[in-house]
């Protein structure tokens, strides 16, 4: 089976554009991390709460995704 050369550029965009998207991710979640006090994540909160969910949504994942990896971190012991 061939595939036709649209398709793998299309094939390839998409996984381009995940990768970007995955790795701006991960930047956000480790500029986020520098935000280590309550007082700072207050900072945080408060920025979110001038914009819609849907604006602070990535955001949110960040800061899921950060929490994660420090649960992880304090159970394994760092």
């Amino acid at each position: 089976m061939t595939t036709s050369p649209t398709r793998r550029t299309n094939l390839r965009d998409a996984l381009s554009s995940r990768f970007a998207d995955r790795r701006r991710h991960a930047d956000l979640v480790r500029q986020l991390s520098e935000y280590r006090t309550a007082r700072e994540r207050a900072e945080i909160d408060a920025m979110l709460s001038r914009h819609t969910a849907e604006e602070g949504a990535k955001v949110q994942a960040a800061l899921t995704a950060l929490a994660h990896q420090q649960t992880a971190l304090a159970c394994a012991g760092r």
